[in-house]
């Protein structure tokens, strides 16, 4: 038997393709275990004793939700507030604000950002004034441009030797945001795990070397079946990669309320999410958004919110159809009708719009909240 060997470009190893000769004419090549016919091999092991490995204590950019020097993920329908967000998380990073819910205080850094969805000198500056960023902070990579002059687009596959350079020349960034991915993946199919994987791992590596934060966002795909991660679009090697996935979503029924909760997180517990609405600001006169966050973690989860979106209790009727069963023998008591419509997952102000929807009206006899339907209803 004599083997052919071929370096796999993927995996760097030889891969062995055996085709039929007499064992007397192949060379001798010396001893790998007990074989005695094998060709020298292209690429040696380089072993590591667990004993030689400097332990180093895990860091987080914004604590239990995105770890420095790891990929991390932004999944979501259009129109949820993912680039919103990562607008916020620069934001903070850049004054040394404060997280959500539990207050903790964040370490000032730079942000480096990604992004084709949107215009920096309408859209983006304006949200980041409107969050309260120090713009100091915080730069843009547009394009790359070579001796010549020319300019092209980065590709993430080609080009990630070029966010290596940004980050020696300012070690101070802490956060890169890519928005969207798939813009700067060129002439990968995206469906297709180890195209997938032969990019991302590069920037893994990347932000591992210079402990910055990788955000990605990402989009959904229109799958109606199956868990929040199945949902994310493309191939699986995104969130296989990245430490850290977070579905963004609306709430089902409250068209203002939305969430992020998380569907994949390696490191940090994965119950514990955030709700959040959009608010309108005025800056210089300009009109923007930005994000207000709740007070209070979010008891939803990722995969219940995917799976609402297309249920059928999602429709008004389900919730006209409680208040109306509530209601059907006389007043009854405001705290009682909101303990329903919690129970049910609907929000106080998910039972107000309901109450009023169905012609209901408050009822305060005997000093007590009531409501109660109109004769006829």
């Amino acid at each position: 038997m004599r083997r052919s060997h071929r370096v796999d470009p993927e995996m760097g190893f030889i891969m062995d393709d055996i085709q039929k000769q007499d064992h007397s004419q192949s060379p001798k090549t010396g001893n790998l275990g007990n074989s005695g016919n094998l060709p020298p091999l292209v690429w040696k092991p380089n072993l590591i004793k667990a004993s030689d490995v400097e332990v180093k204590q895990l860091k987080w950019l914004w604590p239990g939700v995105i770890p420095e020097g790891k990929l991390c993920q932004l999944a979501g329908e259009p129109g949820t507030g993912k680039s919103l967000i990562t607008l916020f998380i620069a934001s903070t990073l850049s004054r040394g604000g404060h997280w959500p819910v539990t207050n903790e205080k964040c370490q000032i850094g730079k942000t480096l950002i990604i992004s084709c969805e949107d215009t920096k000198e309408d859209v983006i500056n304006p949200r980041l004034i409107a969050s309260g960023a120090k713009l100091d902070n915080i730069c843009y990579l547009h394009t790359l441009k070579n001796e010549q002059g020319h300019e092209k687009s980065l590709d993430l596959k080609a080009d990630y030797a070029a966010l290596e350079v940004v980050l020696n020349d300012d070690p101070t960034i802490r956060l890169i945001i890519i928005d969207p991915i798939v813009e700067y993946l060129c002439v990968l199919d995206t469906h297709k795990n180890s195209d997938v994987r032969q990019a991302l791992s590069p920037l893994a590596n990347l932000a591992d070397k210079y402990s910055v934060s990788i955000l990605f966002i990402n989009h959904l795909n229109k799958n109606q079946n199956g868990s929040a991660i199945s949902r994310v679009n493309g191939s699986g090697a995104f969130t296989a990669v990245v430490r850290s996935s977070y579905l963004v979503s609306k709430d089902p029924l409250d068209k203002d309320l939305r969430y992020m909760h998380p569907m994949k997180n390696n490191l940090a517990s994965d119950d514990k999410g955030f709700s959040y609405r959009i608010s309108k600001v005025m800056e210089d006169h300009e009109q923007s958004i930005k994000i207000d966050w709740s007070d209070e973690y979010s008891a939803k989860n990722a995969d219940w919110l995917v799976q609402q979106q297309y249920s059928k209790a999602n429709r008004h009727e389900d919730k006209d159809q409680l208040a109306l069963s509530l209601l059907k023998d006389g007043p009854v008591e405001s705290s009682k009708i909101y303990e329903a419509f919690n129970q049910r997952e609907f929000s106080k102000d998910q039972t107000y719009d309901t109450l009023n929807r169905i012609g209901a009206i408050p009822d305060k006899k005997g000093g007590v909240s009531k409501w109660k339907l109109l004769e006829g209803n």
